[in-house]
């Protein structure tokens, strides 16, 4: 995960990434569409954990997240069998995760 690193079965903060997700959350919350953050991203040079250029998916994965708010979700789709893509569940569950949050819950709250 774009952020993080897995030590011994546990999220933990990768700084330089942690750095793109921050810039990711102020850049958005200041009024950048996905596009405009996927573009902002290429130019200046930043790349995925695989070496590759941001998507405007990757861009709105990130922005989606729970993860870098120090949480953890289950149950975002409502039935997975018949609504894969389409059956958002509007009340997931959400617990405090055992990892450190990227962002605070205030640039969450403003981003989202």
């Amino acid at each position: 995960m774009f952020g993080y690193d897995t030590i011994e079965k546990e999220l933990v903060i990768n700084p330089k990434e942690a750095e793109v997700v921050l810039l990711i959350y102020h850049l958005y919350s200041n009024g950048k569409g996905l596009k405009a953050l996927a573009n902002h991203l290429k130019k200046a040079g930043y790349q995925t954990k695989h070496n590759r250029q941001f998507s405007i998916n990757g861009v709105a994965t990130i922005l989606d997240n729970v993860i870098y708010n120090g949480k953890n979700s289950w149950l975002k789709i409502e039935n997975w069998d018949t609504k894969r893509r389409k059956g958002k569940n509007p009340n997931p569950i959400l617990v405090e995760g055992q990892h450190e949050a990227t962002i605070s819950d205030e640039v969450y709250r403003i981003a989202i």
